[in-house]
C-alpha cells in the first residue's frame, strides 16, 4: 500500500515482466493508494430503525488493493439496502494459496477466516465478492479444515460442512433478501447488460442466478455470454498470451462486438474483467456496481 505509483511504474516494466513470467503484452492489475479498509473506516454508515439482518463481507485482497471500486460497491449498496455491514478484510489469499500448492498456508488462511467471523450469530449472512474466494469454502476448505474442525465442533453455523456450503455471492444474497421480501426498490434502468459468468460459478454455483438477481432491476435486459472460460484462469493468461487471446476470442470476444455503446457488460471475476479490459478495452463491471446505482433512497 505505500508508493502505489512507484510500484505501477515498476510492475510496467517488460524487466520487470520477464522475471515475473509475464508476457509483455499484458498490463498488470494497477495498486491504488487508498485501500478498501481504509475507505471503510471513513466510510459514513447508514443508520438503520428496523435493519434488515447483518451481513458478513469477506474482502479479499482483490478487492481491497486492486478493485476498491467493486468492494466500496459491495459495502455501499449492502448499507443502503438497510442491512447491518461487517466486513471482514482477509490478509491472504486461500484461493492463490491452492493454486500454488500452499495447502498448510491455506489452511492458516481460512482458519483466520473463522476466527474473524466469531461474532457471527444465527440468521446472520455470510458473503464474498470474489466468486473464486468464496466458493474456496463450497469446495476445498471442507477437506481442509476437517481435522482443524470436525464435522461436529461448533463454527458460526454448525458443523464446518454446513457453515462453508452457506456462503453466498452478492447476487445470492439479493435473491435470499427477494425471496423473503426484504429486499429494496430499484430505480428503473432501461439498458441491456451483456453478462459473463466466471468459471467457479459454473462448476460449483448456478450461473442463470446471476442473471436472476439482474432481472430484478425494472427496465434491464440480460444477455447471458454461453461462453466458456475468459482464457485468464487466474495469472494463466499473463502468462501464456496467445493461448488466453485464442480462448477469449472462441466466444467471449465476437459475441461482445454486437454489444452498443450504451450497453453494459458485466463479469462477475476480477481476472474476466482484467481480460476484457486488456484484450477488447471492455470495461466490464461486477454485478455489485449495477446495484449501487439503483439502488432508490429511503
Amino acid at each position: 500500500q505505500k508508493w502505489p505509483a512507484t510500484y505501477n511504474w515498476l510492475q510496467s516494466r517488460a524487466v520487470i515482466k520477464s522475471i515475473m513470467g509475464v508476457d509483455k503484452r499484458r498490463t498488470l492489475p494497477l495498486a491504488y493508494s487508498e485501500s478498501l479498509q481504509a475507505w471503510w473506516k471513513s466510510f459514513n454508515v447508514k443508520e438503520t430503525v428496523n435493519t434488515q439482518g447483518r451481513v458478513w463481507v469477506l474482502c479479499d485482497l482483490f478487492s481491497q488493493y486492486q478493485e476498491p471500486k467493486v468492494g466500496k460497491a459491495v459495502l455501499e449498496s449492502l448499507n443502503a439496502m438497510g442491512l447491518e455491514v461487517e466486513a471482514v478484510f482477509l490478509e491472504s489469499s486461500p484461493r492463490a494459496l491452492i493454486s500454488q500448492g500452499l495447502l498448510d498456508e491455506a489452511k492458516q488462511g481460512l482458519l483466520h477466516i473463522v476466527q474473524q467471523l466469531e461474532g457471527w450469530s444465527n440468521g446472520d449472512y455470510i458473503v464474498g465478492i470474489e466468486p473464486s474466494e468464496l466458493l474456496t469454502w463450497r469446495d476445498e476448505a471442507k477437506d481442509l479444515l476437517k481435522d482443524s474442525l470436525p464435522e461436529t465442533q461448533h463454527t458460526p453455523q454448525g458443523s464446518i460442512k454446513a457453515w462453508s456450503e452457506s456462503v453466498l455471492s452478492y447476487e445470492e444474497l439479493v435473491l435470499a433478501l427477494a425471496k423473503s421480501n426484504q429486499l429494496s426498490k430499484f430505480k428503473k434502468l432501461n439498458r441491456k447488460v451483456w453478462l459473463h459468468v466466471h468459471c467457479h460459478q459454473k462448476a460449483l454455483a448456478n450461473p442463470v442466478e446471476s442473471q436472476k438477481a439482474l432481472e430484478l432491476i425494472p427496465g434491464v435486459g440480460v444477455e447471458m455470454i454461453s461462453s466458456g472460460c475468459c482464457g485468464m484462469s487466474g495469472d494463466f493468461g499473463y502468462k501464456h498470451y496467445e493461448v488466453s487471446k485464442l480462448i477469449a476470442n472462441q466466444v467471449l470476444l465476437p459475441t461482445l462486438e454486437q454489444a452498443s455503446s450504451d450497453d453494459w457488460i458485466v463479469a462477475t471475476g476480477t481476472s474476466c474483467r482484467h481480460q476484457l479490459a486488456g484484450l477488447g478495452q471492455y470495461s466490464a463491471l461486477h454485478i455489485a456496481q449495477v446495484f449501487n446505482q439503483v439502488i432508490e433512497d429511503s
